[in-house]
């Protein structure tokens, strides 16, 4: 398999699921899943450790997934009593990480969100024209603050890597409004690398192929994305048209499966019941496009049943024969 493909953990069971994904198939990618919980204080001491593990095991890949409401509630300047609270974690994560990334001599990608979700009720109560129109403002914002926290890693090996969104939030059902499609995020992105979330593309695809069957669920804002030409976005004509669009952008790839269009839908294992995904088709489109990909199984309750991720891993490959 030309894709090299790791694992996403967290900072307690790290040691124990690389070691035995390592054990069977090798690992060179990991991503870590932080939670808020852990931006604050013990979080310098669990770094140090983690630097000890990932230069012991010479792990060349790595990754920390930021905290989405901390990155949301700092860079759209969200107004709550959290705010500067949420700032102080957001400085504390980034200057760890560039320092890791300086002590260990190597790129940290820090994946982040910048989608913003919105209660169900108040998006479904504006009109296309309404959404259209706070579309433009939250993307505006998005690139000023998407270039404030570009500027905070600039002259350090920490890189900063957008994620595509999911239609809709699997923690609460409410809407994301932005960078479902990859053309909400080129122009902002312009050069630099981001992550696609095979699952929640195949989801905002998905979406457009179930318009129009009777009693379809309405995601305002991926109808928003067709404009008044009524055309779907290229890159959410097919999961290969997506791959083929951003090839020179995508770095890293979240891989997991999906079987429909809501919350729950997304993350699952490979080979799940009711898949919309043709991995065989889409691995071939991914490593014909891109240059040397690197991706990581990102299974949701994996952190509870390591299963997930080793059931997973052997689908992948035969799948890919």
């Amino acid at each position: 398999m030309k894709i090299l493909i790791g694992i996403t953990v967290d900072l307690n069971n790290y040691e124990d699921y690389f070691k035995r994904f390592n054990n069977k198939y090798g690992c060179s990618a990991i991503e870590f899943h932080l939670l808020e919980k852990d931006l604050g204080k013990g979080f310098h001491e669990k770094l140090k450790k983690v630097k000890g593990f990932i230069k012991a095991n010479g792990i060349r890949h790595v990754s920390f997934h930021s905290p989405d409401r901390v990155l949301q509630s700092v860079l759209f300047e969200e107004k709550s009593a959290y705010l500067e609270a949420d700032k102080e974690k957001l400085m504390l994560l980034m200057d760890s990480l560039k320092k890791l990334a300086d002590d260990i001599g190597q790129e940290i990608i820090m994946v982040f969100h910048q989608g913003i979700k919105l209660p169900s009720k108040e998006v479904d109560s504006m009109t296309s024209e309404e959404l259209a129109g706070l579309r433009k403002l939250l993307l505006k914002k998005a690139k000023q603050s998407y270039d404030w926290l570009m500027s905070k890693a600039s002259g350090s090996k920490l890189s900063p890597m957008l994620e595509n969104s999911p239609p809709m939030s699997a923690g609460d059902g409410n809407y994301h409004v932005l960078d479902m499609a990859f053309e909400d995020m080129e122009e902002r992105i312009g050069n630099n690398g981001f992550v696609l979330d095979i699952s929640h593309a195949a989801m905002c695809i998905e979406y457009y192929k179930q318009s129009q069957k009777q009693g379809k669920i309405s995601i305002p804002a991926l109808d928003v994305l067709k404009g008044k030409s009524g055309k779907i976005p290229e890159s959410l004509h097919s999961l290969e048209s997506y791959v083929t669009k951003a090839k020179h952008n995508i770095k890293w790839i979240h891989i997991s499966d999906a079987n429909g269009i809501m919350g729950e839908n997304e993350g699952l294992p490979i080979g799940a019941k009711g898949s919309i995904i043709d991995f065989k088709s889409l691995l071939r489109c991914i490593e014909k496009e891109i240059k040397s990909p690197i991706g990581v199984l990102e299974i949701a309750n994996a952190h509870k049943d390591y299963s997930l991720i080793g059931n997973s891993m052997d689908s992948l490959l035969k799948i890919n024969g």
